[in-house]
């Protein structure tokens, strides 16, 4: 029973983690924020640090006891190499008019690297 509540703090903590940090493209700010109970449970943070050949990948891991009081922080590292330089074309929105009198758009091409994705698994052991 102990070792299903931890498994299940910890999924809860990572879902909540990895929902308030998904950017959906919507810009406007939360007006509220929800208070956690950390009781007895883990949080972990990943952050994404592109360097010009690899992805440092940085991992917060937090430990929480029954009272919600921090037992254990311990921060770690991991490289990921980095993923092929990929073009967009981004809309600038000027345009130029060409010799035969036409409204052509003036776009420009923005060369950058692809980025990874994370996923996290969480397992109940059996």
């Amino acid at each position: 029973m102990k070792k299903t509540m931890f498994c299940l703090a910890t999924a809860l903590s990572v879902l909540l983690i990895s929902c308030n940090e998904y950017d959906d493209g919507n810009d406007q700010k939360q007006s509220e924020s929800i208070k956690l109970n950390k009781n007895n449970s883990v949080d972990l943070k990943i952050t994404e640090i592109q360097k010009d050949s690899f992805v440092l990948v940085k991992y917060d891991r937090t430990t929480y006891d029954l009272s919600g009081k921090v037992i254990a922080a311990k921060t770690s590292f991991d490289t990921l190499p980095s993923l092929r330089v990929i073009s967009d074309t981004l809309d600038t929105g000027r345009t130029y008019e060409d010799d035969n009198g036409d409204t052509q758009p003036i776009d420009t091409i923005i060369r950058h690297r692809d980025n990874y994705q994370i996923f996290i698994a969480v397992k109940k052991d059996k």
